[in-house]
């Protein structure tokens, strides 16, 4: 019974150190470093009908172990107006799942304010309940029928 306790004593140990190395070298020679986006201008200007490709227009990326990952990139988001522009966030991973963020403002050259529509005529009658909002829409060049807001 006492050479079956040894050998299993040793087999824990052996196992925890090997363990322990193994740990010790994935994060020693882990990737923690997020690819680098770098974005051509401040400001670009498109269509209002733009697609990824020309949002992504002059957009780049490298990563310090996958060097250039620039296919990988993807728009994220596009925000809400503000002061008549829109920023529009860039996102790229690489192959150790870090990634990285940049941001541009984007203008659209076409762009025109919403504009209201009228379905039926205002017509409304002394003492009733006429619900004028179902007479009224609105349109917009980017979100389409906006009536509802």
């Amino acid at each position: 019974m006492g050479l079956i306790k040894r050998i299993s004593i040793i087999s824990f140990a052996i196992v925890t150190v090997l363990f322990i190395a193994f740990r010790v070298l994935e994060i020693v020679g882990a990737d923690n470093e997020a690819p680098v986006i770098t974005v051509e201008g401040e400001s670009l200007e498109v269509s209002v009908e733009a697609s990824e490709k020309e949002l992504l227009k002059g957009v780049t990326a490298m990563d310090n172990e996958d060097g250039d990952v620039s296919d990988s990139i993807v728009v994220e988001k596009i925000s809400k107006f503000v002061n008549n522009k829109r920023t529009v966030t860039y996102a790229v991973c690489d192959s150790s799942n870090n990634y990285g963020r940049a941001t541009r403002e984007i203008t659209y050259k076409d762009y025109t304010s919403p504009k209201f529509t009228l379905k039926e005529p205002l017509i409304f009658y002394d003492r009733s309940d006429s619900d004028w909002s179902s007479k009224i829409g609105a349109y917009d060049v980017i979100d389409g029928d906006i009536s509802r807001n």
